[in-house]
């Protein structure tokens, strides 16, 4: 039987067992391995290949720190307004 090594913490290597009918993708940030449960929800494009997926964990990351980026954003042009309106110094 094959095994696909899915994640590294801490020092500690997990292997999950190859299954002949099941599909794998490689996340794109962290480059762990995950199962595909149901097929309608990739995108596969033209090619076989899931290209520039991203696993649940790291979108949630990726969203999180976006958001955090915008709110930082906003609050610099609110300063910049208020500055400009010496409302502050």
């Amino acid at each position: 039987m094959l095994y696909l090594k899915t994640s590294v913490e801490n020092g500690i290597i997990s292997l999950h067992p190859l299954n002949p009918d099941e599909m794998y993708y490689k996340c794109e940030v962290c480059g762990n391995f995950y199962g595909i449960d149901n097929l309608s929800d990739f995108s596969f494009g033209d090619d076989v290949f899931l290209k520039g997926y991203i696993c649940p964990q790291c979108e949630a990351e990726i969203e999180e720190d976006y958001e955090l980026e915008q709110e930082e954003e906003f609050q610099s042009r609110i300063e910049k307004a208020l500055k400009m309106n010496n409302l502050i110094k």
